[in-house]
């Protein structure tokens, strides 16, 4: 039996997505008996997998999702042994033991606490993205009557790879690349601020339905996000109801069910709480769980907001696995699975699962994961937290955080002085916690800050033009508050013995929305911190690219547009550069062969690639030249008129002015020598790029850059959507390229930053093993040889770890487990891991 549980807990992750997943709250409140009978007789019936009905809702879900392993007669045969698994084990066929089930089977019990087998850890990290991962802790500790949970409040679990914890041990980690306010535990301070919101804050609720993300596959009509509203009120007052049952609220099971009843009934919840019998009653209750709330919040432990959730979820299974045979047990068991259905619905909004890709889906839950926390403490916590949440894991030494431009530099000094006082606090409280727990006490983190400027979309309704126009005004203002406060932590070090400030802002980055948002209308800023910054503070440069792109040769060129327009150095960064490690071929076939995107960027792709090609010596008489020329001919008409087309090497003078600041262009007078034009303009221009002084001379490219910049008719025809059937020679063209690039990377001794579950949940790889950064770097995995001759230099990273449920063990700990997996030496995959770790410390901008 226990060797077909082990076996069987790896379908049971499916069975878990389909009934708490993707059949939501309301599907099974209807398809219960309720509705029809108006009575709870069967109610036990809804989420028993004995029961034909669910079955066959299970398994029509099951071949809608997963149409290519099993038929029908397969899921009957995974279904009865399921559940005679759950009646053997549990004496009882409920859903709920599913979660059970799969915790006896993969969690485990140690000195340190609880933890994964090492083998199962990429199962775990599919389990985790189905349901709350406390629902699998809070069932452990139920069923293995576990007591001290203290450990258990991060959003992953240990696991059992003691050569791998030997490792980070010894080497250290550095988190080269995350984001300060998406990290700690600010998925669990939002979802605690909204237990503790009012069943009466309709309004805010209305207003969270309808903000963009939230439900995105919503149609936000005034119907239908009542009907949002109906649910999650609903749900709240059923949060309710199990809070009083546990507090043994002094209520009759009669009168439970009778309050259930007109709940689960009711097709107006904001009446009904108002018309409801015991109203006053639960009122009181809840002002009592409210006082709860504020001495919890006054003990300063920002673990406790996980620990409200975990513990209740803990006593309602203890609740349901004792006095069965009691009226209310059924009852009960019903709305708890219900509650799990709506905490799934509402946590997901959140949290970035597995299902989807694209970095769209990622900003959904990026920007609501702190919808709820509206107090001043919360929002400090959630810093703390991420201190904290570095300190529990016990190897990581550096950390950059990234944070959004501020908006003075009095802003900016504030958010330091508060980062170091937390740093401390939370330091002083690790140690003492470590000492307790006879764990070696840990050195105080060292950090800096990496300022990232947002990249928007643009506003709905405004043209091209005006939207660049607005965010270069954004930009340049953002630069140089940002430059201001650089000067003022230098003063400010000359004068004050303790320059805490100093070398604590480590460099500058782009984040957010790549699409529409090319490297080129960022690059002249950071020109402009490279120079300025020089006399103050220097700065480091990394850049968000290659994540996300219409089609790959875009991808591609915007990590080499960093590189040349962005005054690029020995020891700056790449963050992601996904479009570097991805297989050219794999990718075109996963895309039916078609390129899709706008006629410019076609067009710039085409005089890139020649541009990249030329500068190769082996490609200077190359056959691929003449296709890249022969194609742009082919349809560079349809962004030119037929009588008055642009000639190839005149489009690629004017795509090399691109990184230009348009108002030098304006400014420029034709008597000045281009030296004279360097030395006026200096960062306007990108003058050390090979190819720019030849672009600046031609005439014809500086007017198309003009057009370019301040043409609405042009750029709406530079934008027109285009698609085509790519051919071969296209791809071996883009195949060269990139190893072109790579190279480039390599020799320029620029550093990626990798992050395996972010780039597993964005990109469209459905497995760690197929991750792009795995083709970037093979050093100790794979002998170098023709189709590898080098490997590119890359750190492991979180990106946001609350929002994509991990941490910077885990990230090492899935590649490791991936490689193994795939039948990788052993020996090998940890001297990679162990090159990985020591790389990461190599690149990273905190330095002693």
């Amino acid at each position: 039996m226990e060797q077909e549980s082990t076996v069987l807990y790896k379908e049971i992750d499916r069975i878990i997505r389909i009934v708490y997943k993707e059949l939501s709250f309301n599907d099974h409140l209807y398809q219960s008996t309720i509705y029809d009978k108006s009575s709870l007789s069967q109610i036990d019936e809804c989420f028993d997998l004995s029961s034909t009905s669910l079955r066959t809702t299970i398994k029509n879900k099951y071949l809608l999702l997963y149409p290519n392993n099993y038929n029908t007669n397969d899921l009957d045969f995974i279904l009865n042994l399921v559940t005679q698994q759950l009646l053997d084990k549990y004496d009882s066929s409920n859903a709920l033991y599913l979660i059970f089930l799969v915790t006896d089977s993969i969690i485990c019990q140690g000195i340190e606490g609880i933890y994964i087998h090492f083998d199962d850890l990429l199962e775990w990290d599919g389990l985790i993205n189905k349901v709350d991962i406390k629902l699998f802790i809070a069932a452990y500790l139920v069923s293995n009557h576990v007591n001290n949970d203290t450990n258990l409040l991060t959003s992953t679990l240990n696991h059992n790879n003691k050569r791998l914890y030997d490792i980070f041990k010894r080497i250290g980690l550095s988190e080269n690349h995350m984001h300060l306010k998406a990290s700690g535990y600010i998925t669990d301070i939002n979802w605690y601020s909204f237990i503790k919101c009012s069943l009466f804050a309709v309004n805010d609720y209305a207003d969270f339905v309808r903000t963009e993300g939230v439900y995105a596959t919503l149609v936000k009509s005034d119907k239908n996000v009542s009907e949002k509203v109906h649910f999650i009120l609903k749900f709240k007052v059923i949060r309710l109801i199990l809070e009083a049952k546990l507090a043994k609220y002094p209520l009759s099971d009669f009168d439970w069910i009778d309050i259930i009843m007109q709940v689960l009934l009711s097709d107006d919840m904001l009446q009904t709480i108002i018309e409801i019998r015991h109203l006053v009653d639960l009122e009181i209750l809840l002002e009592e769980f409210k006082d709860a709330w504020s001495d919890f919040d006054n003990k300063g432990d920002v673990t406790n907001y996980a620990s409200s959730e975990l513990h209740f979820l803990k006593k309602m299974m203890i609740l349901l696995s004792t006095d069965r045979n009691l009226e209310y047990h059924k009852v009960f068991l019903f709305i708890f699975n219900l509650y799990i259905c709506g905490m799934t619905d509402l946590k997901f909004q959140f949290v970035q699962d597995n299902l989807g890709m694209g970095f769209a889906k990622f900003k959904e839950k990026e920007d609501n994961k702190s919808w709820f926390i509206q107090d001043k403490k919360s929002k400090e916590d959630v810093i703390r937290s991420v201190f904290h949440k570095y300190y529990c894991e016990r190897y990581v030494k550096r950390i950059e955080f990234r944070i959004g431009p501020e908006e003075t530099p009095d802003d900016y000094l504030k958010e330091l002085s508060r980062m170091i006082r937390l740093n401390k606090k939370e330091h002083q409280l690790a140690e003492s916690r470590m000492k307790k727990q006879g764990l070696e006490t840990p050195a105080e983190i060292q950090f800096g800050l990496i300022i990232h400027f947002i990249k928007t979309l643009g506003i709905s309704g405004e043209t091209t033009v005006k939207t660049e126009e607005t965010k270069r005004e954004r930009i340049e203002h953002q630069t140089n508050i940002l430059l201001e406060t650089l000067v003022k932590i230098n003063e400010l070090s000359l004068v004050s013995e303790v320059d805490s400030f100093k070398h604590r802002i480590l460099g500058i980055d782009t984040a957010n929305y790549e699409l529409e948002n090319r490297p080129t209308l960022y690059s002249l800023y950071f020109r402009k911190i490279r120079q300025l910054a020089e006399n103050s503070e220097s700065l480091y440069a990394t850049y968000h690219v290659g994540e996300e792109f219409s089609t790959l040769s875009n991808g591609i060129r915007a990590v080499d547009e960093v590189l040349t327009f962005c005054d690029y150095r020995s020891n700056d960064r790449l963050g992601h550069a996904l479009a570097l490690g991805i297989n050219v071929a794999d990718y075109y076939e996963t895309k039916r062969k078609k390129v899709m995107c706008s006629i410019g960027d076609y067009l710039d792709d085409l005089v890139w690639m020649y541009s990249v090609l030329i500068e190769d010596n082996q490609y200077k008489e190359d056959s691929n030249l003449l296709f890249l020329k022969k194609e742009y001919t082919k349809y560079n008409h349809l962004l030119f008129d037929q009588s008055n087309l642009v000639s190839f090497a005149d489009y690629f003078n004017f795509y090399f002015l691109r990184g230009d600041c348009p108002d030098a262009h304006i400014e420029y007078n034709e008597q000045m020598s281009y030296k004279k034009v360097c030395r006026q303009f200096e960062y306007k221009l990108n003058y050390k790029n090979q190819w720019h002084e030849s672009a600046f001379m031609n005439d014809k490219a500086r007017n198309l850059f003009l057009n370019y910049s301040f043409s609405e008719a042009f750029r709406n025809k530079f934008d027109q959507s285009i698609g085509m059937v790519v051919t071969p020679v296209f791809i071996h063209c883009l195949e060269n390229v990139q190893q072109i690039i790579k190279r480039k990377v390599l020799k320029m001794r620029v550093f990626i930053e990798s992050n395996p579950t972010s780039n597993k949940k964005i990109s469209y790889v459905d497995q760690y093993i197929k991750l792009p950064s795995l083709n970037l770097n093979r050093k100790h995995i794979e002998d170098n040889n023709e189709t590898r001759v080098f490997n590119l230099p890359i750190s492991i990273n979180t990106d946001d770890s609350s929002i994509f449920q991990t941490n910077l063990v885990n990230e090492y700990s899935l590649i490791a487990s991936a490689l193994i997996r795939e039948g990788y030496n052993e020996e090998s995959v940890y001297d990679y891991i162990e090159s990985l770790a020591v790389a990461s410390n190599i690149h990273s901008f905190v330095k002693h």
